[in-house]
């Protein structure tokens, strides 16, 4: 079984990371509910569905926070939804603005978000959900910086004055939060609220009813929620509706 991590590194770093995770522990449990092996393969999002497409495939599935598509047909088939999760922008305490203030109208907040970013620098990961082009950064007159490396290194380089602001994925904002108690502030989502899913080869659809009967049986148990708790005990206070509807 082979769980993927966003961004390729050196094998100390992965060495590091290998056994760190909600994604990766979820696959290793899952390996044990078949029986099989559970295997690491080093990927990145530039090659990632490659790896379990092709002919020379590397893995089995990605567990990486892919957040399930809108719109066209993927080239992967998706899992139940395992995660909730939503694209913000964050900076330093000391940063000279305001974050604006919730409207109830999501599509104002956003708007209301891009008019901070103009002639601003904004950390990123491209070729990923952090990605700048989602958003039109750019084109909102924001200076895009990207930063080589995980997504949760991007509140530590923020914090390091690599630029004014961050994308940041909500969970490992508030991770980041509590790692860093009075040192970042939300300024505002720059997404809608989004689901992640684990991917499957489409050809694959066995393994992908396993993985879905196997994951309701974790939540049914209650183990799902401890595990989540384990690793981003706060997600459950800004995404009440997503544990909710999924137990």
């Amino acid at each position: 079984m082979t769980a993927v991590p966003e961004i390729p590194d050196d094998g100390e770093e992965i060495e590091r990371r290998i056994g760190d995770g909600l994604a990766v522990e979820l696959v290793q449990r899952f390996a044990k509910f078949l029986d099989v092996r559970y295997e690491f393969v080093l990927s990145n999002w530039y090659r990632a569905i490659g790896d379990i497409t092709d002919n020379n495939t590397r893995g089995d599935l990605i567990a990486g926070g892919m957040v399930l598509p809108s719109g066209r047909d993927p080239a992967v088939a998706f899992s139940d939804p395992i995660f909730p999760t939503q694209v913000w922008v964050v900076a330093c305490v000391d940063f000279p603005v305001q974050p604006i203030r919730p409207s109830g109208d999501l599509t104002d907040d956003i708007r209301r978000l891009r008019n901070t970013l103009r002639g601003r620098s904004i950390l990123c990961i491209e070729n990923s959900g952090l990605d700048p082009a989602l958003f039109d950064l750019e084109k909102n007159g924001a200076n895009v910086r990207p930063l080589v490396g995980y997504p949760d290194e991007l509140a530590s380089a923020l914090i390091d004055k690599k630029a004014d602001m961050s994308l940041l994925y909500a969970p490992d904002a508030l991770i980041a939060m509590e790692k860093w108690p009075g040192k970042i502030k939300v300024m505002g989502p720059i997404s809608g609220k989004q689901e992640i899913a684990v991917a499957f080869r489409k050809d694959a659809p066995k393994l992908r009813k396993a993985f879905n009967d196997f994951f309701a049986q974790l939540k049914k148990e209650g183990a799902y929620d401890r595990l989540v708790r384990k690793y981003y005990p706060t997600v459950f206070d800004y995404f009440p509706e997503f544990f909710k509807k999924k137990n």
